[in-house]
């Protein structure tokens, strides 16, 4: 599989917005996923896919190709580790780079 290429970095502004923050700043994007794959959508579309509510291209536009598993658990391990060391001062490093526990995020600072 060819990792894609994330949409919005081809949205007017992006280039502009990453080069001007000031702050703390990763681009974390989880290879073969889609906006949906962040949401509440990924446990539960590739359910309504099995029993053929959904067509399989939908699934793809809406979750991408990512085994929902690892999004559902890649996801929250990277959101609780921002505000971990954000707001509780308790870094446990996986936003310091790329991670062996999921070879599926890529990086990037």
């Amino acid at each position: 599989m060819v990792p894609r290429v994330a949409h919005y970095r081809n949205q007017p502004g992006w280039n502009a917005l990453w080069q001007h923050r000031t702050g703390w700043h990763a681009d974390v994007t989880l290879t073969g996923s889609r906006h949906g794959s962040y949401t509440d959508a990924q446990p539960l579309l590739p359910q309504l896919a099995r029993q053929g509510v959904l067509s399989t291209e939908q699934l793809r536009r809406d979750v991408g190709d990512i085994r929902p598993g690892r999004a559902e658990l890649a996801t929250p391990s990277y959101v609780a580790s921002f505000f971990d060391c954000r707001l509780r001062g308790q870094d446990d490093h996986l936003l310091d780079g790329p991670s062996a526990r999921f070879p599926e995020v890529a990086y990037e600072r």
